[in-house]
């Protein structure tokens, strides 16, 4: 493939093996070119996106070690009624379908209400809502204590982690109606050990009374308890129990986990996307996150189920967010619900938009108001007069179709005349709906995908339509490999992210983070446990990219050593009687017959067998081909090959006839020896809805879809219709069907090799990244078209043993960059990647 695309845009060239002059030690050419700058990059594009998921808050990031510290973790999602031992939401239309989800979620009350808390010793006890403490913790635990010495101990997230040396801030409230006597705080190691112990001696008040203490660990453990001892006898009521380290990150108070906030710090992130996600939209409209419950003294916090099913103390509110933005040095993104629920829950919603748009004018104002308007002062009083760097806001979360897409088009219009200088984001992705927006700064498409997916749409971006919108990857994942083949295929995607940043400003994985005791979603970037903090292979590619981020692209072109893309099999699948095929012809490039038959009955040998639902393409020797009826073989479904000649080879294509009476018919082509990679002609039917389309199986994962470039066809049923394949030069396939062509685009052969290269003005260096996901080494000659390269530069590997590698707790740096000084650069030079391998160059180059 001879393809060149604009400047900056990194390009593939692919020869047959046989037509390659290139010394047989070298597998590919990458040329730099500096005669032109490239898009500018984005410093800032890479960043995070934090949701409290998998526990990723609470009993993750946010340092609390104790859970349920308000005995709120039984109330029921805002906005729903326990029926027959389920929270069920309303009986409301969905915004997507009219209908009514009728969402609901199984609940025990008896059950959750004790989460996080056992009970030791005589007593009677029962979490009640008799003596609130606050309006938004209205629920506290209620002991009947008829013996002295019982305990009631918080286990925390699993387990209460302590450090020797370290001093914890207790504070917890007591309402003591008729009880006298010392109430015993303890920290207890795993085996009961006391680590540390406060004592307060407790006189009968009726009236909610705080008590506060420092606790200094005598020793280490991270499966520990915390306890409050009872010395005497009578009824007390204790609520909002918190333990914390005073060695946070940045140590601020209410602060983040160290170890975890420096995780984060080291990806460099250039902003920060919260609270969601999923929970922001909840699962009906009353359970989204309302910001405003989250801020203020953590005590007075109300807290909420989240749709990942448990519930959210808000520790990490909207102030922590924005403070971890200033401490991370980067900007905030917050997302707002615009009155619409999570469609694929309740999907609830309300007409009445004016709420909503204050409330979104109120966040901005308490990010960056002046501290004499309401809700400048209220961040005032937080502790940090000056304002916060409040950059973007996204305008709801994974929100779809015409409906979305009319709201969205009333609220910019309102904000941004307002906010011009607030980046606003549409949640609409690289569908047809776009075209019902009127204008937007950004929209925010979502991959959750399989490597597959990834490795092949490296250049998905390349053929976007400019100057509409910019585009944040909000979301995205190797969601079926956590392991070195996810990270790798990531990383491919990436680099068409950063080659098109002309388009793509910023993006961010998800999600974050998981504690390893509780997994909501399939792969999570940081893992977390109470013995510590790990980064998964994705993680170091993360920050590998965002430690590397130049100020602009460069021309990048790698010319390859490859076998064509069209070296393969032909096969059909089908309905019989159905869907027939007779008269294939072998077409070569001027488009001249250079094989036909009228009967390949007598000349070809046809392997079938009746399948069960999908077909698996079945496999031969190279390139066999099919050409004849295939009738009377007494399968449901049928799935046929040709295992003799005639064999084709580049540049040549094919034609057939095919009848479709009501099944869907298929043409299997370009498959490869392990039947893993090939493209599928599906021929559609006589429904309406069916068209002409082809798809690619990458890696044995199917439906990369490829949309008509030319008008949409079906095919006349019951008639004989002609379909005709090519591979034209250039590797460009072109069909079309009954005369009307249907597709023309070149297609790639996936090598697995990726390329992307650009200059940073400030340190005056070359950035070359080169991915090689292959279980080969990949020696590449290096041409650098510039005046002057110092010898001597650093070279980053991230690389694996297999691609199902990954880190552990257990090998927590078993996939992790590795840094060293190459002093073999010079204009041309020759260097060999790693198998399975990331690799980032920085050198030294001038371009006068």
């Amino acid at each position: 493939m001879n393809k060149l695309l604009l400047c900056g845009v990194s390009v593939v060239l692919t020869w047959n093996l046989a037509a390659c002059s290139m010394s047989p030690q070298v597998d590919a050419q990458i040329v730099v070119n500096y005669a032109q700058k490239g898009a500018m990059v984005n410093p800032k594009m890479y960043g995070i996106f934090f949701e409290e998921i998998n526990h990723s808050g609470d009993g993750g990031l946010y340092a609390e070690l104790l859970q349920n510290r308000n005995f709120e973790e039984a109330v029921l999602p805002s906005g729903t009624t326990l029926q027959d031992g389920y929270a069920v939401a309303p009986h409301k239309p969905s915004y997507t379908t009219g209908r009514c989800n009728d969402w609901k979620v199984k609940w025990n009350t008896d059950s959750l209400k004790m989460v996080g808390w056992t009970v030791k010793g005589e007593a009677d006890y029962d979490v009640v809502d008799e003596r609130p403490l606050h309006k938004n913790t209205p629920n506290a635990m209620k002991l009947q204590l008829k013996h002295k010495g019982v305990i009631l101990q918080n286990s925390g997230y699993w387990g209460v982690p302590v450090t020797k040396g370290d001093t914890y801030d207790l504070r917890f409230y007591l309402n003591a109606a008729d009880y006298h006597g010392k109430v015993l705080a303890r920290i207890v190691s795993e085996k009961g050990k006391i680590l540390a112990e406060s004592s307060f001696t407790i006189r009968g008040k009726n009236t909610w009374e705080e008590y506060t203490a420092e606790m200094t660990a005598a020793d280490t453990d991270t499966k520990g308890a915390f306890q409050l001892a009872f010395e005497g006898i009578g009824t007390v009521y204790v609520d909002y129990v918190s333990l914390f380290p005073q060695k946070t990150f940045m140590n601020r108070k209410n602060g983040m986990r160290a170890d975890v906030g420096q995780m984060l710090a080291d990806l460099k992130p250039g902003f920060i996307r919260w609270p969601g996600g999923c929970i922001a939209e909840g699962a009906t409209l009353d359970n989204r996150v309302k910001w405003k419950e989250t801020i203020g003294d953590p005590m007075t916090r109300r807290s909420e189920w989240v749709l990942w099913n448990y519930h959210c103390t808000w520790g990490f509110g909207y102030h922590e967010f924005l403070q971890l933005c200033e401490d991370l040095n980067a900007d905030g993104m917050f997302v707002a619900n615009v009155g619409l629920s999570c469609e694929v829950r309740n999907g609830d919603y309300t007409d009445d938009l004016l709420p909503f748009i204050q409330d979104i004018e109120d966040a901005i104002e308490y990010a960056r108001g002046d501290v004499n308007t309401k809700w400048g002062a209220k961040r005032a009083e937080a502790g940090h007069p000056e304002p916060f760097n409040l950059k973007y806001i996204e305008l709801g979360n994974e929100q779809i179709g015409e409906f979305y897409a009319d709201r969205y088009n009333k609220l910019y219009k309102l904000l941004k005349t307002k906010y011009p200088d607030i980046t606003f984001i549409s949640t609409l992705g690289l569908n047809k709906t776009l075209d019902k927006l009127e204008k937007t700064d950004m929209i925010d498409p979502h991959w959750y995908v399989n490597p597959a997916f990834f490795y092949d749409n490296d250049r998905m971006f390349d053929q976007v339509e400019r100057g509409k919108f910019e585009i944040y990857v909000g979301e995205y994942a190797a969601i079926s490999a956590a392991n070195m083949d996810g990270a790798l295929s990531e990383a491919a995607f990436i680099s068409g992210m950063e080659r098109n940043s002309d388009l793509v400003k910023i993006a961010s994985y998800a999600p974050l983070l998981e504690n390893n005791n509780r997994r909501d979603w399939p792969t999570n970037l940081i893992w977390v446990n109470n013995g510590g903090v790990m980064g998964r292979a994705s993680y170091y590619v993360q920050q590998m990219y965002s430690q590397h981020v130049p100020t602009y692209n460069l021309t990048t072109i790698m010319d390859e050593m490859l076998p064509t893309p069209f070296n393969g099999y032909i096969g059909f699948t089908g309905k019989q009687p159905d869907n027939q095929y007779r008269n294939l012809k072998i077409i070569d490039a001027s488009g001249q017959t250079v094989y036909e038959s009228a009967d390949l009955k007598a000349l070809v040998e046809v392997e079938s067998k009746v399948t069960s639902g999908r077909h698996s393409f079945m496999n031969g020797p190279a390139f066999s081909l099919l050409k004849e009826v295939m009738v009377g073989l007494g399968a449901l479904e049928f799935e046929a090959r040709v295992v003799k000649e005639p064999r084709v080879t580049n540049n040549l294509g094919f034609a057939l006839q095919a009848d479709s009476i009501s099944h869907i018919p298929a043409i299997v082509f370009g498959s490869d020896e392990a039947g893993k990679n090939y493209f599928t002609l599906n021929l559609g039917n006589d429904s309406e809805s069916s068209v002409v389309h082809l798809t690619r199986t990458v890696d044995g994962q199917g439906g990369f879809g490829r949309d008509p470039q030319g008008p949409e066809l079906r095919l006349n049923v019951g008639e004989w219709n002609k379909v005709r394949i090519e591979f034209c030069k250039n590797d460009e396939l072109v069909c079309s069907v009954n005369g009307k062509e249907v597709y023309r685009q070149q297609v790639e052969f996936l090598t697995k090799h990726y390329t992307l290269a650009g200059y940073d003005e400030k340190s005056g260096e070359t950035i070359i990244k080169v991915i090689n996901a292959n279980e080969e080494p990949f020696t590449t000659k290096m041409v650098l078209n510039c005046a002057q390269v110092s010898d001597t530069g650093k070279v980053v590997t991230l690389a694996a043993q297999s691609l199902t590698d990954e880190n552990s707790f257990e090998e927590p740096k078993k996939i992790t960059p590795v840094e060293t000084v190459f002093d073999g650069f010079d204009k041309e030079f020759t260097y060999t990647f790693a198998p399975y391998s990331f690799t980032v160059m920085r050198v030294k180059t001038s371009q006068q």
